[in-house]
């Protein structure tokens, strides 16, 4: 049955057909209620008739509807309208594998690429018990920007063997042990056997795509189903090298492990290939420096490359690479790499014995580094770095080194006063430049001439912030311009800057420029809706050496936060992609000097702390400039790119617990360590006095729960490379809610108080700060959806979330009743945070309530046992105490009166005797980075 232009299947209006199969017909639709463009998949009616089978795709699909991750279709709706079955999904504006194939054969990186981009989702399906058991060239899609996509997760399962004729390269299906599944050339042998089934089967098919990518064939051949079977068996693939010769041996060895027809000898887990994968492209990226080493013969003609093992010339892609491919590749300046081309006399003896020395110097150096690599996957630099301490006070929060590398200006916070300071390098002299005030700084940037450090600042009872400008060496500050979220970045001629604006009521971030003295501001660039630039935190943009482009850190929240870097035209305003790499979270990214490449900070996913890596501008490859347990941030580079600095933050932040009556005499530690940050993420108390809790001592950060003496600590989560965090205790003691990213989105969760049974509650995207009612029913959160903040509520079973407010709002906490909310309000971005009170229904604030300008927004306000007071941290010269405010009246009183430390997060027990807070500090300090490179 074929559906004619608008036809309407429910909501969605038939726009044109798309392709028919074995599984039904696909035709772009439009969402009339949502107003998007979405495929809609038609399922055959035979397919409708079986009802086991039916049930048990509907089962399936569902399933797979809950997964949320970047390289998985997103499914929308599986309904049926008019005695039709369909399933609505996002609409990927791309080409299928089996179509790229049938343009040429790939190269090995781009093959790795793609393969461990499908590799990754088989993580997340495998990770929720979902086996896709078809994984092939049809299956998987190729949008323009090369993120690949998975498709029809849960659908193999409809098929039956009864009830589907097999074309000439597919079988029948079925979910029983007996009965064969899959499609010919990729069915993997338990599968021909149709004994059962795992995710190791998974691995096999995408082994076979993989194989395919390079030699253009399948691995497993025959004229007709019953041969191929038999290929399967009983036969070895050809090898890849017959196919590619540039295909390196660690390439074909993974490929091999994956086709293994014992399934036990075969790669164990999704997780495990990619690791392969991963560390491969990786190694192949760093040996690009070993191939480009080249030295040419006297004759001027030829030259001679040193390379070694699997670093062999694997990165010399196919001349054959067809035009719709290099499409999709990230659009690049033309970076010109610098060689030094010795002439060579063929008589000269002392010149061929030194070549030949150098030779198998840079050889024996190439096999060290693969060795190197290959085992410890870590960073390979021609010398070793060094990383010294230029100031040891723990209070340096902003840093920027001179053009020249003799002065580094800085930012020194002292009891909650921050001041400008200017150090010279050599002597360790230091002199202040602009006096201590209550204030923050947001950002430090030298002009190109180093004459002046244009600064940013924010006052505590302002919003706004504010660039000023001051003599570097000292004298009176000038104001330039109002309403900046970064620090600015000069063009190289120091005629103009630019700077990053976020409109939260709009929902907007915007790249400006604007003349050196704060003139002719024009927007060159925005993002909106859940696409954003790099604003919040110790970000801001690059203007590149040559003028002609700003590099940003920017993101999206479609799919999962991710973040990268973009360069963006200053003649047009175009966004260009530098990298495909993906992170958590990007903060300042700096050109190097000579265009070749930008040093970042950068958090990878699932990571903890901010670390420095260093892009190449040609290839997009990334690799590690440090690898510690320290946050790095506020990048600068010398004139000559041999000097680092940046500011490096060691937190010694611990779980402490104490009496509400006695809240500062009797306190008590009860966790330890430096680096787990205990509770900085999230504290909540259970009925039965524990404390369910947030730690990085795993490495990742996971919720964790204790006794109130510490004792008895237990991990609840354990997804690596993800984020578990902001625990809320139900109050009927039967789940904590969470929220998680380990699908990609981050989404709010919820599981037993024992760890068992996660199950997500929300599908949107930036969903965070849960927090969950007194009988157990609902969970009340923060949606970040299009940068605005807004507050949404769920049911503890899931379904359809119920939007609250309309006002920018962050940080629900519900009250001991069940009937009121508490949240952080403001009106718009230029207004201060208040806390409000709104109905657990929504709808405008009932009351507002004022609080000290030293009061932490970014921390939840918490009621008090009896409801009624609402308590939040309040942080003056540099120490965090806990306050609190009258519900009726709005009076403020003093709760605790410590001395010393921040407070990073706190929870009242549900009895009210008890008081946790995560306490602690921050060690900020300057420090210098040479031989990085």
């Amino acid at each position: 049955m074929t559906l004619d232009a608008s036809t309407l299947l429910g909501r969605y209006e038939i726009i044109s057909l798309l392709g028919k199969g074995g599984m039904g017909e696909v035709y772009l639709a439009r969402d009339t209620k949502l107003e998007r463009t979405v495929a809609l998949k038609v399922l055959p009616e035979e397919f409708a008739e079986n009802e086991r089978g039916m049930q048990r795709f509907m089962q399936e699909a569902r399933a797979a509807s809950a997964l949320n991750h970047p390289n998985i279709i997103t499914i929308h709706e599986i309904g049926e309208a008019a005695s039709v079955h369909f399933i609505a999904t996002e609409f990927i504006d791309g080409i299928t594998l089996r179509e790229r194939l049938r343009q040429g054969r790939m190269g090995v990186k781009e093959a790795l690429d793609v393969g461990a981009q499908i590799a990754s989702a088989l993580i997340a399906a495998h990770s929720s018990g979902i086996v896709h058991r078809d994984i092939k060239p049809e299956n998987i899609m190729l949008r323009r920007d090369q993120l690949v996509k998975v498709l029809d997760f849960g659908l193999c399962k409809l098929i039956e063997a009864k009830g589907f004729e097999p074309t000439s390269s597919t079988l029948g299906y079925s979910t029983d042990p007996g009965v064969v599944m899959g499609t010919a050339f990729y069915m993997s042998p338990e599968q021909t056997r149709g004994a059962d089934i795992d995710g190791r089967t998974d691995i096999w098919s995408l082994g076979c795509v993989l194989y395919e990518m390079i030699a253009g064939r399948s691995p497993f051949e025959g004229g007709s189903q019953g041969e191929v079977i038999v290929s399967i068996l009983e036969r070895e693939p050809p090898p890849l090298a017959s196919f590619a010769r540039e295909v390196p041996e660690a390439f074909e060895w993974i490929v091999l492990k994956t086709l293994r027809k014992d399934r036990e000898e075969r790669y164990q887990s999704a997780r495990e290939f990619f690791a392969d994968l991963r560390s491969l492209k990786q190694r192949l990226d760093f040996s690009v420096a070993f191939q480009q080493a080249t030295i040419p013969q006297a004759s001027g003609g030829t030259t001679i490359s040193v390379t070694s093992g699997p670093l062999r010339a694997a990165e010399k892609e196919r001349p054959e690479k067809t035009r719709s491919t290099d499409e999709i590749e990230p659009a690049r300046r033309t970076v010109a790499s610098p060689r030094v081309e010795p002439r060579i006399r063929r008589d000269n003896w002392k010149t061929v014995l030194a070549l030949s020395t150098l030779i198998l110097i840079l050889g024996a150096i190439a096999f060290g580094v693969y060795k190197f690599l290959g085992t410890r996957g870590a960073v390979f630099r021609t010398d070793a770095m060094k990383i010294s301490r230029l100031t040891a006070t723990g209070k340096a929060t902003r840093a920027v080194m001179s053009p020249d590398g003799k002065y580094v200006v800085h930012v020194i916070n002292d009891a909650g006063r921050q001041s400008l300071w200017v150090r010279q390098v050599a002597t360790t002299s230091n002199v202040q430049i602009v006096p201590p005030a209550d204030v923050t700084y947001r950002g430090l940037t030298f002009t190109p001439d180093g004459s002046y450090i244009d600064y940013v600042v924010q006052e505590r009872n302002n919003p706004i912030q504010v660039l000023y400008q001051v003599p570097s060496l000292g004298g009176a500050p000038k104001k330039i311009l109002v309403d900046i979220d970064t620090p600015v970045t000069f063009s190289p001629d120091g005629q103009r800057f630019a700077f990053l604006r976020r409109a939260r009521s709009e929902g907007e971030d915007a790249l400006f420029i604007a003349n050196a003295d704060g003139a002719g501001e024009r927007k060159l660039a925005s993002r909106t809706g859940t696409q954003f630039f790099g604003v919040v935190g110790a970000g801001g943009p690059s203007w590149s050496p040559d003028g002609n482009a700003i590099a940003c850190a920017a993101g999206t929240n479609s799919g999962g936060r991710s973040m990268s870097v973009v360069e963006i035209s200053v003649s047009d305003g175009t966004e260009r992609a530098i990298t495909q790499q993906s992170w958590l979270d990007v903060g300042r990214v700096v050109w190097l000097p000579d265009e070749s490449g930008l040093v970042i900070a950068a958090t990878e996913q699932g990571g903890t702390v901010s670390q420095l890596w260093l892009l190449d501008y040609t290839s997009g490859a990334v690799r590690r400039i440090t690898n510690d347990l320290n946050d790095y941030r506020d990048l600068s580079l010398t004139a000559n790119s041999k000097t680092l600095a940046a500011i490096q933050s060691e937190g010694r932040i611990n779980t402490w617990v104490t009496p509400a009556n006695e809240p500062t005499a009797r306190a008590q530690q009860i966790t330890k360590g430096v680096g787990a940050y205990d509770g900085v993420r999230g504290l909540s108390w259970s009925p039965d006095g524990r404390l369910a809790y947030v730690s990085r001592v795993s490495g990742s950060q996971d919720v964790w729960i204790m006794n109130a003496d510490g004792s008895e600590q237990k991990q609840l989560t354990t997804v690596a490379t993800r984020a578990d965090v902001y625990p809320s205790v139900c109050g009927d003691g039967r789940y904590i809610v969470f929220t998680s990213n380990r699908l990609g989105n981050s989404n709010i969760w919820r599981m037993g108080l024992d760890g068992g049974n996660p199950q997500k509650l929300t599908s949107g995207a930036g969903e965070e700060f849960p927090s969950c009612s007194p009988d157990g029913q609902w969970v009340v959160y923060t949606s970040t959806a299009s940068n605005k903040f807004t507050l949404w509520k769920v049911s503890i079973e899931g379904g359809d979330p119920l939007q609250l407010t309309e006002k920018l709002s962050q940080w629900p906490a519900i009250s001991p009743d069940g009937k009121l909310i508490a949240c952080w309000l403001r009106e718009d971005s230029g207004t201060p945070w208040r806390i409000g009170i709104i109905s657990m229904d929504g709808g405008e604030p009932l009351k507002v309530l004022d609080v000290p300008t030293s009061a932490n927004s970014a921390i939840p306000a918490r009621w008090t046992s009896d409801g009624r007071m609402l308590t939040f941290v309040d942080t003056r010269e540099g120490v965090s105490n806990i306050w609190g405010i009258a519900f009726d009246a709005g009076a403020l009183k003093q709760l605790t009166d410590f001395k010393s430390d921040q407070i990073f997060s706190f929870d009242w027990s549900r009895d009210g005797h008890a008081l946790a807070l995560a306490r602690g500090d921050i060690n900020n300090d300057v420090v210098l980075i040479s031989n990085f490179k």
